[in-house]
This record gives structure tokens, C-alpha cells and sequence, in this order.
């Protein structure tokens, strides 16, 4: 799949002090947003499924998509910038990059198994159709891979990004994700207290880390009578408790840079019931 959007909005603030005297082109205002369209992206994509229909009391599904999504700000019909802002507005080409929704690569599936006690059984009563019988398993996997990373440096210099100096810019170790040692801070005048100049670090250039998560359902099915049955489900989010880690503080001026602050969450369980008559 491949699309271009044209025209998409967005706003550079505009009247930015010079790096150099700290003045901006229109005394007496500070600086300002300026909306207007002409934004664009692309998107391209490799999208694949397979899809077994229910048989032998199983179905499933699972696709898997390879993806590609640049822009020049944030590539959507949002109307602010979201700190998407270029560092020069003079030369919007270096600031091209991925957007905020790319990502790379997508695997899903989902499974409904009904479990064949009954007939394994291959008891015909009452009793036995109403125990073994309407149990079901199910289940959502899913794993991508990570976000693009706005790695910023705070100035006066609005979108102001700091230079790659070499080495792996993942150092991934406890809960350290970028390595500072990968990046140093564009020196600030200190007239403007803006950077020098723009950092070489492209727009959005550094991933996040991936995740996967797996979710799982059992359920019950009470047959009382035709009109009448109970369905009684236990569903586990997340349902090994593993530790997905997010949230990379990206501002390189801060003393936690690099680091994750938050996980996806840990582990929930859901029990409900539900009578139909």
C-alpha cells in the first residue's frame, strides 16, 4: 500500500530570535505560531493476513505489516505541532523524518478455541453436556516494534535538537534506553541563549523500544434451556505479567535523559458473568 498526503497543517513558530544578537525580525512581539497546509507525508506499507474460519473448533487470524511513514512535522491532520517544530525554517528538508505514528513493524493475531471435553467424554447426558460442554479459550497477541524518539535540547531556539557524536545511540541496560555518551548538547550564545547552530541529530531518527503483549480469555457456557444460559468469563490482560517498558525521557538537558519512566502496565484480571433469557 502506498499513499502521499499534500497539505497537511501545521504551525512553525515563527519571529525566533537570532542566534547570534538574540533580536527577533518584528520588535515588540514575541515569538508566534503561524497555521497554514503544507505539510505532507508518505506512508508505504507491506500489509499480510491469513484467516482460518472456524473448523474442527478452532479459528484464528494473523497479519503482520512492514511499514514506512515520513513527513515534515508530524504528518496528520492535528492542528498544532505537538514539539514538532524545525530547528531551521530555512531548510525544512533536514527536518524529514519519521512521523509520530511510525512504526515499522506489526504482528497480530487472535485465536477462539472451543475445548472438547464433551467430546472427549463422549457422554450424551444432561449433566455431563451441561459440565464439559461451552468451554472456550482465546486469546490476542500482539508485538511491534517501537515510536520514533523526539530527542530535543531546551533553548531559546524552538525545536532545537542535539548533536549525534558516533557509537550505538540504545544502550537499553536496566532502565538507561538511550546512551548519553551517543549525544552532546549544541553549545547556547550567550546573548540569544539559543544553540549556535541546529544539532546534526535528524528529526525522529532514534526508536523506542518494541513490546509484545498477550491477552487470554476462558470462558463458560450454561445451556439451563434453550432461551435461558449463564456465561461466566475469566480474562487476563497481559496475561504472563510482562514488563514492557515506555516513556523515554528525551530532553537532553535533563539528568534522567534516556531513561524509561513508566511500563504498559502489569498484569489484570477480569471476572464477570452474564445471564441471557
Amino acid at each position: 500500500m502506498s499513499r502521499h498526503a499534500l497539505r497537511l497543517p501545521y504551525d512553525p513558530e515563527t519571529n525566533r530570535v537570532d542566534r547570534v544578537t538574540g533580536l527577533r525580525p518584528v520588535a515588540g512581539f514575541s515569538a508566534f505560531n503561524f497555521y497554514q497546509s503544507n505539510d505532507s507525508s508518505n506512508y508505504n506499507s507491506l500489509q499480510t493476513s491469513l484467516q482460518k474460519r472456524l473448523s474442527r473448533d478452532l479459528a484464528f487470524d494473523v497479519a503482520y505489516t512492514w511499514a514506512s511513514n515520513l513527513a515534515y512535522f508530524r504528518g496528520d491532520m492535528h492542528c498544532c505541532g505537538g514539539g514538532e517544530q524545525a530547528q531551521d525554517l530555512n531548510d525544512l528538508r533536514s527536518n524529514r523524518g519519521p512521523t509520530t505514528f511510525f512504526v515499522r513493524h506489526v504482528f497480530r493475531s487472535n485465536w477462539v478455541y472451543e475445548l472438547p471435553f464433551a467430546h472427549l467424554t463422549g457422554s450424551n447426558s444432561r449433566l455431563a453436556k451441561l459440565a464439559l460442554g461451552g468451554w472456550q479459550a482465546s486469546g490476542i497477541f500482539t508485538a511491534q516494534s517501537g515510536l520514533s524518539l523526539p530527542i530535543t535540547q531546551s533553548s531559546a531556539a524552538a525545536g532545537s535538537r542535539p548533536d549525534y557524536i558516533g557509537g550505538d545511540a540504545i544502550l537499553n541496560v536496566g532502565l538507561q534506553y538511550l546512551n548519553p555518551a551517543a549525544f552532546r548538547q549544541v553549545p547556547l550564545n550567550s546573548v540569544s541563549r539559543a544553540t549556535v547552530r541546529p544539532g546534526n541529530l535528524g528529526h525522529r531518527t532514534v526508536f523506542g523500544p518494541g513490546w509484545w503483549n498477550v491477552d487470554l480469555a476462558l470462558s463458560k457456557r450454561l445451556r439451563f434451556t434453550e432461551r435461558v444460559n449463564l456465561q461466566v468469563r475469566a480474562d487476563m490482560f497481559n496475561a504472563f505479567n510482562h514488563t514492557n517498558f515506555d516513556n523515554v525521557v528525551t530532553g537532553i538537558t535533563s539528568a534522567a535523559f534516556g531513561q524509561f519512566t513508566t511500563t504498559r502496565g502489569a498484569r489484570i484480571v477480569q471476572l464477570n458473568a452474564r445471564l441471557q433469557f
